[in-house]
């Protein structure tokens, strides 16, 4: 991946949204030159579709890169569902 790509862990609701708005900062107008945003969703309906893939795939492009920014996503309550990508970033990142 090229140096300039900086990885998008979109959420859900709220996170999104503000995530969104977080990411102004980054338009070429602002820094004066390009960054390739490379987005994942990783909203509870897409890691649920995904048995959780998304968030390994996420995980793996941020140790890539070196550059990640995540928005705040939905934590199930539901006893072996996917639960947070928070905990299963953290552990692909730390195994490379």
């Amino acid at each position: 991946m090229k140096t300039n790509s900086i990885v998008v862990c979109e959420g859900d609701q709220t996170g999104q949204e503000l995530l969104e708005e977080a990411l102004r900062v980054l338009e070429p107008n602002v820094l004066g030159f390009d960054v390739d945003l490379i987005r994942f969703d990783l909203s509870l309906e897409r890691r649920r579709a995904t048995n959780n893939q998304v968030v390994h795939d996420a995980a793996a492009a941020m140790v890539e890169t070196g550059l990640g920014l995540k928005a705040a996503t939905i934590t199930p309550t539901e006893i072996g569902s996917v639960g947070s990508p928070n905990g299963s970033c953290a552990k692909v990142s730390t195994a490379r």
